[in-house]
C-alpha cells in the first residue's frame, strides 16, 4: 500500500521549531483529518533531510485522493513527479504560495533552510512548487524570508 502524502492546508513561518515541530504540525494536519499514521515533513536542516530521516517505501507514495505520485523511494527522488502533489490532508486543492522545502529534488539539503527551521530572522528558506511536477516541485529557486509563510509538504513513515 503507497505511503500518503499531502500538502498542508495551514502556513508556517520558517520557525516550525525545527524538523521535530515541523513533523509534530504534520502529524496534527494528518490527525484533524482523520488520517492517522506517523509523519515527517519534507524539510532539510544541516544536520537531517529526508534522506537521512524518512523511512523508504517500496509501494509508492500517493496523494490522500489515491492518486500516484512516485512508484517508490528512487522514484520520489528522481526529480520528477507522476502527478503533483497538490492535494490538502483534507483531500482539497491547495491554492496561493508554495511550500518550504529547504530541500532538492533527490532529498539533499538546499543552501537556504532558514536556519533548520528554527527561525525568522535575517535567513532565507527554499520553497517548492506544489503544482509542479519536475524538480521545482522541491526546489523552485525562489529562497523566500523565513518571516514569509508557505505550506509544507507532509509524508506519512
Amino acid at each position: 500500500m503507497p505511503k500518503r502524502v499531502f500538502v498542508s492546508s495551514t502556513y508556517y513561518t520558517g520557525n516550525m521549531g525545527g524538523l521535530d515541530g515541523a513533523a509534530a504540525s504534520c502529524t496534527a494536519r494528518a490527525a484533524a483529518a482523520g488520517l492517522g499514521g506517523t509523519w515527517q515533513a519534507w524539510l532539510s536542516s544541516a544536520t537531517s533531510t529526508p534522506l537521512t530521516r524518512f523511512t523508504p517505501s517500496t509501494s509508492g507514495y500517493a496523494r490522500v485522493d489515491g492518486i500516484i505520485i512516485a512508484d517508490d523511494w528512487a522514484d520520489l527522488l528522481d526529480g520528477t513527479l507522476d502527478a503533483p502533489i497538490s492535494l490538502t490532508e483534507f483531500g482539497t486543492a491547495a491554492n496561493g504560495a508554495g511550500v518550504w522545502t529547504g530541500t532538492n529534488a533527490d532529498g539533499t539539503a538546499a543552501l537556504y533552510m532558514c536556519g533548520g527551521f528554527t527561525t525568522t530572522q535575517t535567513y532565507h528558506g527554499e520553497t517548492g512548487s506544489f503544482s509542479a511536477t519536475n524538480a521545482t516541485w522541491s526546489k523552485a529557486d525562489q529562497p523566500l524570508t523565513c518571516a514569509g509563510t508557505r505550506r509544507i509538504y507532509c509524508f506519512e513513515q
